[in-house]
């Protein structure tokens, strides 16, 4: 897991984010694949059994008999590796929550706001304003659900602000630049940062 965790947050944004919804969508496609026939097979001998129960007083009993039994033999087999494929899923669910940055908090959120002012203070940039909300109102499709905006406009020169741009590019979130502007200023340069932030929903 440590070196998935440092590979994770060494690549670039996108194929982080690329990353994460290749791992979930495996495990929702295998979790289709391998449970969808296992419950049609089980209605399927359920279906079975029933039937046989209902032609015992009219056929060779002892003949049923053994179909009735084989049947419930591989209906308890197959109910028995459905269970199994469920522990599986659940472990590898477990798992993917062990990854760092997937899953979006509040409180590192807030950690990210923070930092990023105090760094804005180490590059001698002016903030003007910067607003956080949440995103209750944006519809998301997929794993990878907008959780939240971030707004920050400033000033300052250029090497600061693209310094800032960089270090919250960084930072251990997921996060995605939504919109970008510089603009010269009687004194330097102006500049607008409109940054998303996502989780993963399972």
């Amino acid at each position: 897991m440590n070196k998935i965790e440092k590979y994770l947050t060494s690549v670039d944004k996108r194929q982080k984010y690329l990353i994460y919804l290749l791992i979930f969508g495996s495990i929702f496609y295998i979790f289709f694949q391998m449970m969808m026939p296992l419950k049609q097979n089980i209605d399927t001998l359920q279906s079975q059994i029933k039937e046989l129960q209902v032609k015992l007083s009219n056929n060779s009993l002892g003949k049923l008999k053994r179909q009735k039994n084989l049947k419930k033999k591989e209906l308890f087999l197959l109910e028995t590796e459905k269970e199994k494929q469920k522990e599986d899923i659940n472990h590898l669910i477990a798992k993917l929550y062990q990854l760092k940055y997937a899953f979006y908090d509040k409180k590192e959120w807030a950690k990210s706001i923070d930092d990023i002012l105090r760094y804005s203070l180490v590059r001698n940039l002016k903030i003007e304003y910067l607003k956080s909300f949440d995103a209750k109102d944006m519809v998301s499709s997929g794993l990878l659900k907008q959780k939240g905006t971030l707004e920050i406009s400033g000033s300052g020169n250029y090497t600061d602000i693209v310094s800032f741009v960089s270090y919250i590019d960084n930072l251990n979130a997921l996060l995605q630049f939504e919109n970008m502007q510089i603009k010269l200023a009687d004194h330097g340069l102006k500049f607008k940062l409109i940054i998303d932030m996502y989780g993963i929903g399972l």
